[in-house]
């Protein structure tokens, strides 16, 4: 699935044309953010998308093991829509002229997500651990 939405974001930002006499600002505080650029300071974040709360994965026994299993499942699939609604909001920021910035952005929090998802996955199999002794 994230192989999936990496290739098509990909296949995206390629058929993109990058304008780069395209005018246009992204304000941050006092600091100016030009849009074919990523000026230090400036940053993108999607509109409408929340990020998931990582679940805390505590197991001392099967049954508490299973549990943490379903709680994972959840947040995975609350991870990949938050994922395909970045995705989304960035196809349609890159049309409005700011590409690098939007670019750059996704790929840090898309980056992040992966890590917090299989930081909770080895916490996870930690936790099967526990439970089996």
């Amino acid at each position: 699935m994230y192989q999936r939405l990496f290739i098509a974001f990909a296949i995206l930002l390629m058929a993109v044309k990058l304008d780069t006499a395209a005018a246009g600002e992204l304000r941050t505080g006092s600091v100016t953010c030009d849009f074919n650029s990523t000026p230090m300071g400036c940053e993108w974040k999607p509109k409408d998308c929340h990020k998931p709360t990582r679940p805390l994965i505590i197991a001392s026994t099967i049954s508490g093991y299973n549990l943490a299993v379903n709680e994972f499942n959840d947040y995975l699939q609350r991870a990949r829509e938050y994922k395909e609604c970045i995705v989304n909001d960035a196809e349609s920021d890159i049309g409005d002229r700011f590409p690098a910035l939007v670019i750059k952005e996704v790929k840090a929090e898309t980056e992040q997500v992966d890590e917090d998802v299989e930081s909770t996955r080895r916490s996870l199999d930690l936790a099967k651990i526990g439970a089996n002794q």
